[in-house]
């Protein structure tokens, strides 16, 4: 294509996007952009070859040009040049980010249901699983979208929102009031879980030593006399390599002469904390989830009985041993 009709189809490009920069239109504008495009491509196709300027009488009658030895011809070659690009923006509306949607509550008659069984069966796991959440693997939001289908409340415990308590109603027989478990949770995963397991035959001592095996240690907390009526007595069985502590409570033991009595058989209502046993956690810290203000001893200090005897005397439904400690281990 000759030059002087590249010329005019550059003159005419140029003109027109002076004309779209401007125009006040933008209906108008999709409409010039295409002609102006196709003729860009027109005009593209001037720059296909290289074009060799070789002067001639006729185009130069005042200059003389004559080519020598070692002459090199000019030869052009196409600068890229930017194309303004014009793009219609509609008007876009933020799409909402993805969020929790709970799973329907579940009717009255269900939720005790479902909740009789897990407190049974566990969800099928073992402990330190609790209702199929396993500290340090499962996050709080699928823990909490269980929980909300049967739970009576969820809310946070703590002001930095680490710690959230869950009140569960159950029938009076295990609890004549909502069992309470409280779930902490760091980075979004579950870290620990304290639970109230009421008057759950599953988690009775016998039970519980049975399901659980042999406990590591096994401590012991007493007093000296009754405080407003009660004078309690405290097992607590501790699991390292398995992340469990569990507490048993009597509220009623005696002082005999210089010994205090307790019935660890009659304990019906532990508190259970579980962590991932990967944690390495001490008894002192457990201690300070399950009992912080108590004096411990070891069993066999305080009792004179070793973790094996304890272990193969009340993981038996039918003993009825009681256990004793010298009332100046207390003083």
């Amino acid at each position: 294509m000759g030059v002087f009709i590249c010329r005019l189809i550059e003159g005419y490009i140029q003109n027109e996007v002076r004309q779209l920069l401007m125009f006040k239109n933008i209906a108008y504008i999709p409409s010039k952009f295409i002609m102006s495009l196709l003729i860009g491509g027109m005009l593209t196709s001037c720059y296909v070859s290289p074009v060799v300027l070789t002067p001639s009488a006729e185009s130069f009658a005042t200059l003389t040009w004559m080519p020598t030895a070692g002459s090199v011809l000019s030869t052009r070659t196409p600068v890229p040049t930017s194309t303004p690009t014009f793009t219609l923006t509609p008007i876009l509306t933020r799409a909402p980010l993805l969020t929790w949607t709970p799973r329907p509550t579940l009717p009255p008659a269900e939720a005790e249901a479902l909740v009789l069984d897990l407190l049974t069966n566990n969800a099928g796991c073992q402990l330190p699983c609790w209702w199929g959440f396993t500290p340090g693997r499962t996050t709080w939001q699928e823990a909490r979208s269980f929980l909300a289908t049967f739970a009576s409340d969820i809310y946070s415990a703590s002001a930095t929102d680490r710690s959230y308590e869950v009140y569960i109603h159950v029938p009076e027989r295990i609890s004549p009031r909502p069992l309470r478990h409280i779930y902490t949770v760091k980075d979004g995963i579950i870290d620990n879980i304290e639970i109230h397991t009421g008057n759950s035959l599953s988690y009775w001592l016998h039970t519980f030593l049975s399901s659980n095996g042999q406990p590591g240690e096994v401590w012991l907390s007493t007093g000296t006399e009754p405080r407003d009526g009660y004078l309690w007595f405290s097992i607590v069985l501790f699991y390292p390599d398995q992340g469990i502590v569990s507490r048993y409570d009597e509220p009623f033991a005696k002082v005999k002469g210089n010994q205090v009595e307790g019935c660890p058989h009659r304990y019906l209502f532990p508190t259970i904390i579980l962590w991932a046993p990967e944690n390495k956690v001490t008894f002192n810290e457990a201690l300070n989830w399950v009992d912080p203000d108590a004096h411990y001893l070891l069993l066999e200090e305080a009792a004179g009985m070793n973790v094996k005897t304890f272990y193969e005397t009340f993981k038996n439904l039918e003993t009825s041993t009681c256990l004793k400690t010298p009332v100046e281990l207390w003083s």
